[in-house]
């Protein structure tokens, strides 16, 4: 995801707490964040607190979107360390149990067998390798029925 889609997306889930956010989603934010909080404290030190508040709910809903993405409780988030090794966890491909509603939340397209032929090894969404016996696509995710 690139930066200005992620601060984007963050910016328009403000305080929405379920669903997922991806890695990149979350770091593409927390880059953001501190070059703006570093930017204020240095030249604009009195509108530091403003923007810290201003940004307390985006900073813990993304944080635990970020959770759910990886299969954990958003309650994790209040705990320092293990919020901080948790939020390096690979997403869970396909639907885990923190996708918000049938159709609604992370679309996870469905990969059908008949549009590869004995040949492809890879697939046909991101062309990353797919090994034999994969049920998900390692690069994006997407399931082989």
């Amino acid at each position: 995801m690139p930066f200005g889609e992620a601060v984007r997306t963050v910016l328009q889930k403000y305080a929405e707490f379920k669903g997922r956010a991806p890695r990149s989603e979350f770091w593409w934010w927390a880059l953001f964040y501190n070059v703006i909080y570093w930017f204020m404290l240095l030249f604009l030190t009195r509108l530091v607190f403003l923007v810290a508040i201003a940004f307390l709910i985006p900073n813990l809903a993304v944080g635990v979107r970020r959770m759910h993405d990886s299969d954990h409780s958003g309650w994790w988030i209040i705990c320092p360390i293990a919020n901080f090794v948790l939020l390096f966890f690979p997403s869970t491909p396909g639907a885990n149990r923190y996708d918000v509603g049938a159709g609604v939340g992370t679309y996870t397209p469905t990969v059908d067998e008949s549009s590869l032929s004995s040949t492809t090894m890879a697939c046909p969404s991101c062309g990353k390798l797919r090994l034999p016996g994969q049920n998900f696509c390692q690069g994006c995710g997407n399931k082989f029925e």
